[in-house]
C-alpha cells in the first residue's frame, strides 16, 4: 500500500483529467459524467488505482503494448507489482464482461481495471514478467551466499593456525584439569568453547570469509531457491497454457517468444537434476532452468563442505547451523583482537603484558 502525501492527493483529483487515456470527451463534459459514474470495484481499490493512474507515464494503450512486447524497461518491477496488487479479481472480470453499457460511463479506475482484462492472461503475464525481471538479481544473491558458505567452510577446516591454536587450547586445558578428580583430563571441547580463548593465536588471515558467512541465512537461501522453483513452474504452466489455446500470437505479443517454452521441472533428490532437453531458441525458460539446476548443484556443494567442516570438529551437521557456527568464528575473532589491542596498549604504557 502507497503512503499519501499531499502530493498524492492532488493526483487524485486530477486523475478526473485522465480522459485521454480512455476518450476524446470535451472537459465541459467532466460533471455531466461524473453524475452518472458507475463504481464496479470497491472504492477502496479505486481509490489506490487512481493514485497509481496519476504517478504512471504511460496512457493505458501504452501499458499494454508494453505488456504485450514484455518490454521491462518500461514495466519497471516495482510498477508490476502495484499492478499486480491492484489486479481485477475474478468476480470483478465477471462483472465487466458483463457490462453492457457506455463504457465511459465507469469510473476512471474501473476503466483501466477493463482495458486491462482484455489482455490475455493478464495477471499470469505479470507475474512472468515480474519473475523474469527479478531473476539475475535473485539468483545472483544466492550464488554469493552460497559461496561464502562454501569457502568458510573450507577455510575453517584447512586453517592450519586455527589447527595449531585447538591444539594449544587442548593442551592447556588438559594441563589446568591436571590433578582435579572431578574434571579429570580433558579429551576436547565443543567449537562454542572457542569463545573463551580470545588471547591466544591469531588465525583470522586464514578465515577471511568467516564474518560474510555468519550474516548468511540457510532457511531464507531455502526458501528463497523454493520461491523460484515455484515461480519457475508457474511461468511454465502459463507458457503450457497459452500454446494450448491454439490461436497464434497478436500483433506485438512476444510473450512466447521471449518466455520461451512449457516444461516440467525435475524432482531433486540431493539436489540432482537429470539433464533436460532444451535447446537455445527455447530463451528465458531454458536459462532460467540451467540457472536453477547451477544454484542447486552449489547449494549441494557448499552444504557438503559445510557438513565435513562441523564434522572434523566432533559436531552433528543436523544439530547445528551455518549461522551459529560462522558466528562462534567470527565473534571469536573480534573478541580475540581486542584483546590483543588492549594488551599493546597495556605493554605499551606500562611496560607489561604477555606480547612482550
Amino acid at each position: 500500500m502507497m503512503m499519501l502525501n499531499a502530493g498524492d492527493l492532488k493526483q487524485v483529483v486530477k486523475y478526473l483529467e485522465l480522459e485521454a487515456q480512455f476518450s476524446t470527451r470535451p472537459a465541459k463534459q467532466r460533471d455531466v459524467d461524473k453524475k452518472k459514474e458507475i463504481l464496479i470495484m470497491d472504492q477502496k481499490k479505486a481509490y489506490n488505482i487512481s493514485i497509481l493512474l496519476g504517478h504512471l507515464k504511460m496512457s493505458v494503450p501504452e501499458v499494454k503494448r508494453a505488456l504485450y512486447s514484455m518490454d521491462e524497461k518500461a514495466l519497471a518491477p516495482e510498477l508490476l507489482r502495484q499492478l499486480l496488487a491492484f489486479a481485477p479479481s475474478k468476480p470483478e472480470i465477471e462483472q465487466y464482461k458483463a457490462y453492457s453499457g457506455d463504457q465511459s460511463q465507469l469510473t476512471k479506475p474501473d476503466q483501466f481495471a477493463q482495458q486491462m482484462c482484455l489482455v490475455g492472461d493478464y495477471e499470469e503475464r505479470l507475474k512472468a514478467l515480474l519473475f523474469k525481471s527479478s531473476f539475475k538479481e535473485k539468483t545472483e544473491e544466492l550464488r554469493k551466499d552460497l559461496a561464502s558458505i562454501k569457502t568458510a567452510s573450507i577455510e575453517v577446516k584447512n586453517s592450519k593456525k586455527l589447527s595449531r591454536l585447538l591444539e594449544v587450547i587442548l593442551a592447556m586445558g588438559n594441563y589446568l584439569n591436571q590433578g582435579n578428580p572431578r574434571v579429570g583430563e580433558a579429551a576436547g571441547f565443543r567449537i562454542a568453547f572457542l569463545t573463551q580463548f580470545p588471547e591466544l593465536l591469531s588465525f583470522s588471515d586464514e578465515i577471511l570469509t568467516v564474518d560474510k558467512a555468519a550474516k548468511v541465512s540457510m532457511d531464507g537461501i531455502d526458501q528463497d531457491i523454493q520461491d523460484l522453483k515455484r515461480n519457475l513452474q508457474m511461468t511454465s504452466s502459463t507458457l503450457s497454457k497459452v500454446s494450448d489455446q491454439g490461436q497464434e500470437p497478436g500483433p506485438g505479443d512476444r510473450f512466447q517468444d521471449v518466455m520461451g517454452v512449457s516444461f516440467t521441472i525435475a524432482r531433486c533428490s540431493s539436489c540432482n537434476f537429470h539433464p533436460l532437453s532444451l535447446t537455445a531458441d527455447q530463451h528465458f525458460v531454458a536459462e532460467a532452468t540451467d540457472e536453477l539446476q547451477s544454484i542447486f548443484r552449489l547449494h549441494a556443494a557448499a552444504m557438503s563442505q559445510f557438513a565435513q567442516m562441523v564434522a572434523f570438529f566432533g559436531e552433528n551437521p543436523k544439530t547445528v547451523t551455518t549461522t551459529e557456527v560462522f558466528r562462534i568464528f567470527s565473534d571469536f575473532i573480534v573478541n580475540f583482537e581486542s584483546s590483543i589491542a588492549v594488551e599493546f596498549m597495556v605493554e605499551k604504557i606500562f611496560g607489561i603484558g604477555y606480547l612482550s
